[in-house]
């Protein structure tokens, strides 16, 4: 059995959640604007801005795919088996 407890509070389990989503934003537009910077170091149009947004989005929706699959925060509460627990008391 796996105890997957979370015993924050409801405002340090929103903090987190708008963390992850803002973290996924970040993940989505950043590459597309190091795109954009390198196209124009280089001068080609679009290339590697839409490689970069490519990217981006790929890596970003991954990331989402592992929140909405794990509803107690992407992994961040730790998994005690309830025999281990009960070895510790």
């Amino acid at each position: 059995m796996v105890n997957t407890v979370d015993d924050r509070s409801p405002m340090a389990k929103s903090f987190s959640k708008a963390s992850e989503v803002t973290s996924i934003s970040i993940m989505m537009i950043v590459p597309g604007l190091v795109g954009y910077w390198i196209d124009q170091k280089v001068g080609s149009v679009l290339v590697f801005t839409l490689l970069g947004l490519a990217l981006g989005m790929g890596v970003a929706f991954r990331q989402l795919m592992i929140l909405v699959s794990n509803p107690t925060g992407g992994g961040r509460v730790p998994d005690v088996d309830s025999d281990e627990e009960s070895k510790q008391s």
